[in-house]
């Protein structure tokens, strides 16, 4: 029996979330090791790079509707079995992908220094964002008390607060360098997203139908803008997850997909492919480090246009297939993934 199609929409984000996550570390990890590339080619990934970087934004927003929007048991007991996978997967896959990079690099297996690596957030480059999700499923709660007991207006007021101090305020500060980070009264653009998606997911889709003029426009214009943008300031310039754009494009690209889904039902591989969408994101950067480290193939140097979304779409068949293949033993279901 297929979900509501109030959840498709969150299946189909999680599975292109998955995707774009794939093809953004394919690209960034492969053209780092390319050797000379012209200015041109590096350009131009960098450019697709800042689009696909949109991703991890809109999957939050996603997060944030899953949890708030669909009657979900949010309080800490439960929401402990969601905590404690994390806190697992932080665990068992950063000491595993710490221990590949000790061994990559000849250097020594040492306790301590696997310890202040969990810690620090310096077990592989991808894992930070299981560090920032942990925080939004520990306070997830408090959003849902919130969500479900305050009034639209509070609620649009929150939001904004968030907004202005987490995005608004510092890219002003960074226009005319005057910066107070030290006093800023929030820490984190993610639960701006997350309390938005709650909120928007909570809407009816035909409530939303009537702005999907506006929602097109913040598509067209955030990807106008951030294609302009990286084209004339080059390489060095990096659009956070905070930047204005990046937020407008977020939550454009959402609505969209919310209004594109609308009713109807997930078909059974959507579900098949969400379920496995985080195991995916774990689990694909050891390909990537197998085809280039190991194979020595790199696709920027061989007909990139051909090889890289080839190289892509097969790193993620085979993510997905391995994360689908573990999930079938019991305790790694529960525990894990």
């Amino acid at each position: 029996m297929g979900q509501r199609g109030r959840e498709k929409y969150l299946d189909v984000i999680k599975v292109v979330g998955a995707i774009f996550i794939v093809a953004l570390h394919t690209m960034s990890n492969t053209i780092h090791a390319a050797g000379s590339v012209s200015y041109a080619h590096s350009l131009c990934v960098h450019v697709v790079h800042q689009l696909l970087y949109t991703a991890v934004p809109v999957f939050v927003l996603a997060t944030g509707a899953g949890f708030l929007a669909t009657g979900r048991d949010n309080s800490y007991k439960g929401m402990r079995r969601n905590i404690i996978k994390l806190v697992l997967c932080i665990v068992l896959f950063g000491t595993l992908f710490w221990a590949l990079e000790q061994l990559m690099s000849g250097a020594h297996l040492q306790a301590g220094s696997l310890i202040a690596a969990i810690l620090g957030d310096a077990t592989w480059s991808h894992m930070w964002y299981l560090y920032r999700l942990l925080g939004i499923y520990l306070c997830m709660p408090l959003l849902a008390v919130f969500v479900n007991h305050a009034s639209k207006k509070d609620q649009v007021i929150f939001a904004g607060l968030l907004l202005f101090f987490f995005c608004i305020y510092p890219f002003v500060a960074g226009v005319t360098g005057f910066f107070t980070a030290e006093v800023m009264p929030f820490t984190g653009i993610w639960f701006f997203y997350a309390l938005t998606g709650g909120m928007l997911g909570r809407l009816s889709v035909n409530t939303l139908r009537k702005y999907r003029w506006l929602a097109l426009a913040g598509t067209t214009i955030g990807v106008g803008s951030i294609l302009s943008v990286s084209l004339q300031q080059g390489v060095t310039y990096i659009f956070s997850e905070s930047h204005p754009l990046t937020v407008l494009l977020a939550i454009s690209l959402f609505v969209d997909i919310r209004i594109l889904c609308g009713e109807n039902d997930s078909w059974p591989w959507q579900k098949r492919l969400a379920e496995n969408s985080l195991g995916c994101y774990i689990i694909h950067p050891i390909f990537i480090h197998v085809c280039v480290r190991i194979l020595r193939f790199n696709p920027q140097n061989h007909l990139p246009l051909l090889t890289l979304p080839i190289t892509i779409l097969v790193i993620f068949i085979i993510s997905m297939a391995v994360s689908d293949i573990l999930r079938r033993v019991p305790v790694i279901r529960k525990f894990l993934l």
